[in-house]
């Protein structure tokens, strides 16, 4: 690697995460009274290469029409972009420069570990598909971050059943480091596993207990 390509590394690292800072210091802003307990969110960042680009914009006026084809409704343009909901406990909001975010509030403290995974296997190969109908090629970088998590559990099910004790979230935030997308011919559960073992090693697991050592994915362990 060259000096040049190094820089330029480093330069893109560095956006990612000011970018990353900007929006979840933003997500904890919006949750209200900083001394009240606050919900904890598991949030996506999906960002094309080209929207590192300061003078890249996408046309808003056509978004909502890309969207309702992947099923999310009600579009509403606001001050950053684009907002809709994604599923009855998750938004998705697609900003000017084409980059995505998903955020998926727990409503409960026990949060299903199979449920959380497959949410964000669906939340990325649908916003994949969007980043795509707009126009982006990759590189796509993906970024994972949980907050305010402290106390909450994570449960593995069992045949149906969830462990009787589940693993306490320890830490109130955890940033995961950034994926990668070169192309658009992936499976979302592959490039995701990196990210699902970061989660569960954070608890003091050895990974994700929901891949088969072949890279599979199993729904029960």
């Amino acid at each position: 690697m060259s000096f040049e390509e190094l820089e330029e590394h480093i330069k893109i690292a560095n956006w990612i995460k000011e970018f990353r800072e900007e929006r979840l210091d933003k997500i904890s802003e919006s949750n209200g009274d900083q001394s009240a307990e606050r919900p904890a969110r598991i949030i996506m960042h999906l960002i094309p290469f080209k929207s590192l680009d300061p003078l890249k914009y996408i046309e808003l006026k056509s978004a909502p029409l890309v969207l309702r084809n992947f099923e999310l409704l009600p579009a509403k343009h606001n001050s950053d972009g684009l907002g809709c909901n994604f599923n009855y406990d998750s938004n998705l909001q697609l900003f000017r420069n084409g980059a995505i975010e998903l955020a998926k509030v727990f409503s409960y403290q026990e949060i299903s570990g199979s449920r959380l995974e497959n949410d964000l296997i669906t939340g990325l190969d649908k916003s994949l598909k969007i980043e795509r109908s707009l126009g982006f090629e990759p590189p796509i970088f993906v970024i994972i971050s949980l907050i305010d998590a402290s106390g909450y559990k994570l449960f593995q099910e069992m045949r149906g059943f969830h462990d009787a004790h589940g693993s306490e979230i320890m830490i109130n935030r955890l940033d995961i480091n950034p994926l990668t997308i070169e192309n658009y011919d992936i499976e979302a559960a592959s490039v995701l596993r990196p990210a699902m073992d970061a989660i569960w090693q954070a608890l003091g697991k050895t990974g994700s207990p929901y891949y088969n050592e072949d890279g599979s994915r199993r729904d029960t362990v």
